[in-house]
């Protein structure tokens, strides 16, 4: 893990969890515990979800069907291997990756 402490990377990893289950509250109005993110991070791994886009080469953006009516874009990391945000939007995206080319 780099120069950081097995203990300072769970604690790293925590509150990136953290940090993505508040922006789902804050942008979609979900609320979701940290065992149902836990079980979601499990199913994207094992490939139930659709790929929406590559991030940097660092992470990868997935559509999550939550619920019906309702897809979410998560942000996956690549170095946690965990959810690390949910998007606003997929548009947001794209957006960015067309102002850094």
């Amino acid at each position: 893990m780099n120069a950081m402490t097995k203990w300072q990377g769970r604690d790293h990893l925590t509150c990136a969890r953290l940090h993505a289950r508040r922006r789902l509250w804050e942008r979609h109005g979900v609320a979701m515990n940290e065992g149902e993110q836990i079980a979601l991070e499990r199913r994207l791994v094992a490939g139930e979800f659709e790929w929406a886009a590559d991030l940097a080469g660092f992470a990868v953006a997935f559509a999550i069907p939550l619920r019906p009516g309702l897809t979410v874009y998560a942000v996956f990391s690549i170095a946690l291997w965990a959810i690390v945000t949910f998007l606003p939007s997929l548009a947001w995206v794209r957006r960015k990756a067309i102002r850094s080319a």
